[in-house]
Formats: structure tokens, C-alpha cells, sequence
């Protein structure tokens, strides 16, 4: 009860706010349509996709517990429903990777409370953020959120019954601005290149060229006849390297240039490159190997996970502490088992003698390895007592 009136007097304060800038709520739509930047995602933006879901599956395989905020001590039972079995479909794992991908793409993510009032009772939902639209005060108050169904009348929610998550955005300090979208000019520049290597490839890499012809006089029907046996003769990919005749006196010359000379494999690289600088994902772990050594791939994990997981990770525990579990007690926290990048044969080198003689405790010995699964070792890894 306490919990649901502070939620209600959470919602009257960001109303009150409000009023002393303005009284007009407007619904916040995004710079750009974010239905177009999802369906042309994985058609139009391969390697976005591909930085996209391998941030989304590390914060899946992530680890995660539930302890207490002053101690740390480990909370083995802590009973929330939400975080065990949000809803009849899906895991709590399953939500992360939406919001990561949903985050990085439109900026907003969007999980509907379906009984606020109870906490041992309710349920989360992942809403497509295409089909919400969040209404606004001077861009800065979320007054309350619609969410259209593919059938039925719009459901108008209040903000206690969304979890809403989003990167920050100068745009609008209510409403999120996703990577793609803060990437927009390159990206489009990419489809940009894509598109015209694309058409210069089906053509058989010929543009563009010039017929002439040392005669004078020649018709109107004789060069459409020429310009039509060439293009259906010369022209696209299954008439590579084919032969055309030109007659009646005329030559061609080409104005095309050759793929190597349009530097097509440089530009690839260099927008590459930028694209992945974008999402924070070193080429290493998608399998870009160019002048990559095992030492050179360590670091660039190192530096994945420390300035680009870690990070996401920790942005991810502090909206599941305060929406979800200070719900249920305030005094528990939600947080991640910090990934490192460490050779754990090397690591249990000295970590399992150390827990062999006594030195350390078993709780130490499974922080060190990582091998915690709901506050207990897991057989396989179990020393021996």
C-alpha cells in the first residue's frame, strides 16, 4: 500500500511540475518514424543489426542477483515475481534483450505493470515501441502514454503503470534518442553507398558511356536502335564481360569507372569502421579479423566490456532497482555480476589452492570464479569442502 501511494504522489509531483511551465500536454513523436528505422534494420542495416544483438545477448547471458543495498549480502529468496516470471511467455532474460535492442534502436523502451497494486502479483510486458506514443509537457513531463493495438481502441496508461527506459537526448529530456538514430547522416550515407554499388553492380559495372560516329546525319530511329541492342546486350550482371558490335561507323567510349578505381573496398572499410565506433563494438568480436592478433583481441574485449558493457549493464541496474525491486524492498538491489576479461584457468590457478588450504571461504572462491547461480555454486563448478 505504502509503495502504491508513493507511486501516485510520484505522478501528482511530476504534475504539479509540470503546471508551473504549461498546461498543454502534446503527444512527443520522434524526429524520424521509428517503424521505418525497425522494419529496414536487419534488411537495409546489416552490420547495425549485427553490434545491436551482440550488446543485447552479453546483457542477456549476464548474470544477475538480487542483494542487500548497505551489506551485499546475497538474497537467495527474494520471491519477486517480476523477475522470475514476468509474464506466461517470456523470462526476465527475454525482457532485457528487448529493451537493449529496442534502446539502441528508437531510444525508448517500454514494459507495461499489469497490476500495480499488487506486488507479488504482477506481471511485465514488453510493449513495440512503434505502438507507443508518450504524451508531453514542454518535452520535459511524461503526463501519460497511448499504446495502440493492432486491433481495438487506444489504451491510454498512466506513467506508474510503464517502466520506461531510454538514452538520454538533448532533443527532449523525457523521451529517449536511440544510436541509430544519433548516427542517422552516416547511416544513410552507408545506404547511400550500398544503393549505388548495388545498381552499378547489376549493371555489370557499365554507368554510363558515349556512342559517336564519324558520319554525319545519322536519324533519331538509328541511335534509339543503337542506345536499345546495347543496353539489352551489355547491360547487367548475367551479361558480364560479353561481347557487344557497334555498326554503322559508331564507337563507344565508356564514362564508368572500375570498382577498384572507385575505391569501393576503402570506403567499405572506413564506414565500417565508423558504424561499429558508433555501437561501441570492436571488429574482433564480429569476426573482423584484419590485423587482429590474440593479444591485440584481448584488449579489444577489455575495452567492449569496460567502457561499453559495463556501462549498459549498470544503466540497466539502476532502472530494475528503482521501478521493480523498491517496489517490493527498499532495501534490495538489483545488480549484475560484473564480466571480466581474464584467463580463469590462470585465475583458479591460485583461487582453488587458496580455497584448499582455507584461505579464502566458498561465497569468496564463487566471487572470484563467477560461478554464483542464485546464491549457490553450481555442481560443476562446486569445490570439494
Amino acid at each position: 500500500m505504502l509503495n502504491q501511494i508513493k507511486s501516485l504522489l510520484t505522478f501528482k509531483q511530476a504534475k504539479r511540475e509540470a503546471s508551473y511551465f504549461s498546461k498543454l500536454e502534446i503527444p512527443y513523436y520522434a524526429l524520424n518514424s521509428q517503424e521505418n528505422y525497425i522494419s529496414n534494420l536487419s534488411r537495409r542495416l546489416p552490420l547495425a543489426c549485427a553490434c545491436i544483438s551482440l550488446r543485447a545477448r552479453k546483457v542477456r547471458s549476464t548474470r544477475w542477483r538480487i542483494v542487500e543495498t548497505e551489506s551485499k549480502k546475497l538474497i537467495t529468496n527474494h520471491g519477486i515475481q517480476a523477475l522470475l516470471k514476468p509474464n506466461s511467455t517470456q523470462r526476465f532474460s527475454d525482457l532485457l534483450e528487448l529493451m537493449v535492442w529496442s534502446d539502441d534502436t528508437v531510444g525508448n523502451s517500454y514494459l507495461l505493470q499489469t497490476n500495480t497494486r499488487n506486488k507479488f502479483d504482477n506481471s511485465l510486458f514488453f510493449l513495440p515501441p512503434q505502438k507507443v506514443i508518450p504524451w508531453t509537457v514542454e518535452n520535459m513531463f511524461i503526463t501519460k502514454y497511448e499504446f495502440q493495438p493492432d486491433a481495438g481502441e487506444k489504451l491510454v496508461l498512466e506513467p506508474r503503470e510503464i517502466i520506461h527506459s531510454k538514452y538520454p537526448s538533448l532533443e527532449s529530456p523525457a523521451v529517449g534518442m536511440g544510436l541509430i538514430q544519433t548516427a542517422e547522416i552516416l547511416l544513410q550515407k552507408n545506404l547511400n553507398r550500398d544503393s549505388y554499388m548495388e545498381s552499378f553492380y547489376k549493371n555489370g559495372t557499365v554507368l554510363s558511356g558515349i556512342f559517336t560516329s564519324d558520319s554525319v546525319g545519322t536519324n533519331t530511329e538509328q541511335r534509339n536502335k543503337m542506345r536499345a541492342e546495347f543496353e539489352e546486350q551489355s547491360t547487367g550482371v548475367k551479361r558480364f564481360f560479353k561481347t557487344f558490335f557497334a555498326w554503322g561507323g559508331y564507337k563507344y567510349q565508356p564514362l564508368s569507372v572500375s570498382h577498384r578505381d572507385s575505391q569501393d573496398v576503402e570506403q567499405t572499410k572506413l564506414t565500417r569502421d565508423d558504424i561499429l565506433a558508433v555501437f561501441g563494438v570492436p571488429g574482433a568480436l564480429l569476426g573482423y579479423t584484419d590485423g587482429v592478433n590474440f593479444s591485440n583481441a584481448e584488449i579489444q574485449e577489455r575495452i567492449f566490456i569496460n567502457n561499453t558493457l559495463i556501462p549498459l549493464l549498470s544503466r540497466l541496474e539502476d532502472l530494475i532497482t528503482y521501478e521493480i525491486v523498491h517496489q517490493f524492498d527498499n532495501s534490495l538491489s538489483f545488480e549484475f555480476l560484473k564480466p571480466v576479461n581474464e584467463n580463469l584457468n590462470l585465475k583458479s590457478a591460485w583461487v582453488k589452492p587458496s580455497f584448499d588450504s582455507g584461505v579464502i571461504s566458498k561465497k569468496q572462491y564463487a566471487d572470484l570464479m563467477g560461478i554464483i547461480e542464485d546464491g549457490e555454486l553450481s555442481r560443476k563448478d562446486k569445490p570439494k569442502a
